[in-house]
């Protein structure tokens, strides 16, 4: 045991990088396994997609959207969600597949949305930029 204390003195950033590398994927384990919604990729979603009641929302931004979007979303930029609640309470009892640029924001705007009662909802891993990279269509206005 005597040894141990000796690296650890010795070697004290070490030490420290891998306790916190180890808080780390120990939060990220748990925040895996306590979320309320599914992460999918984008065969998954097409998939989901093609369910009947299935809802599409879009997160981003305004000027993000110029780019193009999924066939069928609903836009709703993250920072106007919790407002604007009541107009997606309707569908609380249907699918959500919920998209952004990336998957970030998205999963932010998932854990609003099961915080709310909202049953079934997935986030679209690695978001638009997925989507794109795929090949999958694209409506542009």
């Amino acid at each position: 045991m005597n040894e141990y204390m000796v690296f650890a003195q010795n070697h004290l950033l070490l030490v420290m990088g891998f306790i916190a590398v180890l808080g780390l994927i120990i939060y990220i384990e748990f925040n895996n396994l306590t979320r309320k919604y599914k992460q999918v990729g984008t065969s998954a979603a097409v998939q989901l997609m093609n369910r009947d009641g299935t809802q599409v929302l879009d997160v981003r931004d305004d000027n993000e959207i110029r780019n193009g979007r999924i066939q069928g979303a609903r836009h709703v930029p993250l920072g106007q969600l919790e407002k604007r609640l009541p107009e997606l309470s309707a569908y609380k009892d249907k699918p959500f597949l919920v998209y952004c640029a990336s998957g970030n924001r998205s999963g932010t705007a998932c854990r609003t949305l099961t915080r709310h009662g909202f049953t079934e909802v997935y986030n679209l891993a690695g978001g638009m930029g997925a989507w794109e990279s795929d090949n999958l269509p694209l409506v542009r206005r």
